[in-house]
């Protein structure tokens, strides 16, 4: 029962920091259009370098099946690169907060973590 307890709050904080990590990332890509255009186009257009190596120089090279190709041309895109790469950087700052947080924490209320080892760490002979 603590197993599924523990995965149920594993599950629970990957899915909620997944979830703020894609709103941060929409926020901080509508804050650059706003605010820094100039920079938003040098970004797409690196997306867009990073897009055409992938398309043209990776896979063909790797010998993949023509429909792993004719999929992953029309699911890369440039747009769709820059909000992953903005996605994969607001989860990275998230989880430095969180550890942050998480050290202050039990530096403050010296708690530590314990293992769960199962029920037979707790039987006594």
């Amino acid at each position: 029962m603590m197993f599924f307890g523990r995965m149920g709050w594993l599950l629970t904080r990957t899915f909620f920091t997944f979830f703020v990590s894609v709103i941060v990332a929409s926020i901080a890509l509508v804050s650059l259009g706003f605010y820094a255009p100039d920079l938003s186009n040098q970004m797409l257009n690196a997306a867009g370098g990073v897009e055409n190596w992938l398309r043209d120089s990776l896979l063909p090279g790797a010998g993949v099946p023509s429909t792993v190709n004719y999929w992953t041309r029309w699911l890369i895109d440039d747009n769709q690169l820059l909000f992953l790469f903005f996605v994969v950087v607001a989860r990275v700052v998230i989880s430095m907060i969180l550890a942050g947080i998480n050290w202050i924490y039990k530096a403050a209320t010296g708690a530590h973590t314990h293992t769960h080892r199962g029920p037979r760490a707790h039987a006594h002979h």
